[in-house]
């Protein structure tokens, strides 16, 4: 009994033993996996940026105003049309009410809380300078569908509102 007993214990420290040789393989191993996770990391990096770069695009070329703010107001990222809009430059990094007139911070705060309690875009027509606006806004949300940001976009309605009138009269 005691030859058996004698074997089994040899098995088990064979089994445990752990040498040099299987610290490199396992070592080897880890480093191709943690090479591996890097490269796919890259490519997605890459495909991401890649999409950044072409929505920035979008936003310097396009004549709709636009911007990304977070939920304190800060503006993020700003279009030159909604800069050019508005009267100011450098919106990004500013806050609501550093870029608006006060009597307006109070109907901007309700919408984007009207965005951030619903459970999809507010849209809202605004008079600036003469100018009629329909304005969206929606809420980014992260991967468990809380709200980190809002994003606007405003379409310039005025021929529209013309057109209205004169049909009216």
């Amino acid at each position: 009994m005691s030859g058996i007993r004698l074997k089994q214990e040899r098995s088990l420290v064979r089994l445990f033993d752990v040498t040099s040789r299987h610290v490199a393989t396992a070592a080897l191993a880890t480093g191709g996996v943690i090479w591996a996770w890097r490269r796919l990391a890259r490519r997605h990096d890459r495909r991401r940026l890649e999409r950044y770069i072409h929505l920035a695009a979008i936003l310097e070329e396009t004549a709709a105003p636009a911007f990304v703010k977070t939920l304190d107001g800060r503006y993020r990222i700003v279009s030159p049309a909604y800069e050019r809009l508005h009267g100011i430059r450098d919106a990004a990094g500013r806050y609501d009410h550093e870029v608006h007139h006060p009597d307006k911070i109070a109907d901007i705060h309700r919408h984007d809380t009207d965005v951030l309690v619903g459970n999809g875009p507010v849209a809202y027509e605004e008079e600036l300078d003469g100018r009629w606006f329909m304005t969206t806004l929606h809420a980014l949300r992260d991967g468990r569908g809380r709200p980190y940001a809002i994003f606007g976009a405003g379409v310039d309605v005025t021929q529209l509102r013309l057109a209205e009138g004169k049909f009216r009269s």
